[in-house]
């Protein structure tokens, strides 16, 4: 029995860590964290997704011979080529590391919050 509330507590633990870490892109919040477990699919998809917000997310990244993350440069520009920010991390490969941008809706178009590296 006391394996069994072990293993639950560790489910939830994990469930509720995923959830913190998905990605947020929508009418009022852009909130983004690539790791080199992010996809060249994710991030296509997240660029897609930005698109239909207005913003024009431009990366260029470097994968491995197995086809993990390991670098990545991008820019963030608005509707009007307007960049909004910018960074790059190139040891994607290292454990913990990531890279992070957020952007938040305000009266006259979406605003960056943080680039790069975010509180969480």
């Amino acid at each position: 029995m006391k394996l069994f509330r072990i293993t639950l507590a560790l489910v939830a633990l994990m469930t509720s860590t995923t959830i913190f870490s998905q990605n947020i892109i929508n009418s009022n919040i852009i909130q983004v964290t690539i790791t080199g477990t992010t996809s060249r699919a994710d991030l296509a998809n997240m660029a897609n997704e930005m698109k239909t917000q207005g913003i024009n997310f431009r990366y260029s990244p470097n994968f491995d011979s197995n086809a993990k993350l390991i670098g990545i440069k991008y820019v963030i520009l608005d509707q009007a080529g307007v960049e909004l920010g910018k960074a790059e991390n190139m040891k994607l490969n290292v454990e913990g590391s990531k890279t992070q941008f957020r952007l938040r809706k305000e009266q006259n178009g979406f605003q960056m919050i943080c680039t790069g590296s975010c509180p969480d």
